[in-house]
């Protein structure tokens, strides 16, 4: 990176509304690190957050929720709480069964 560089990355920071995001915005604009903005800055780099990670369930724990819903009758809200799983998840598994089901010409029971 040239000085030339350096004094305009100093120079768009002193200048910026948000300096947070405009460490961002310079790293994309300048095809470099945050962290190498940072050291041009001389100021520490952001902690970055933890990733979340998404928790994947077996398939027998699925088929029992949809089981539970299709044929027992429980709520989408009532198979989240007993099998321990997220109420999105039990949606989303439930109506994805009941299109391959609709694919198969099944008919399956109303929500």
């Amino acid at each position: 990176m040239t000085n030339e560089q350096k004094g305009e990355i100093r120079a768009a920071y002193r200048d910026a509304a948000n300096p947070k995001k405009q460490i961002t915005i310079l790293a994309q604009l300048y095809a470099t690190s945050k962290e190498e903005i940072c050291k041009v800055l001389g100021i520490e780099a952001p902690e970055q957050k933890p990733k979340k990670t998404l928790r994947s369930y077996e398939q027998a724990v699925k088929d029992d929720v949809v089981k539970a819903v299709l044929l027992e009758g429980a709520t989408y809200q009532e198979a989240a709480e007993r099998f321990g799983v997220p109420y999105g998840n039990v949606n989303a598994w439930v109506n994805k069964a009941r299109k391959k089901q609709a694919e198969f010409g099944v008919a399956a029971p109303p929500p």
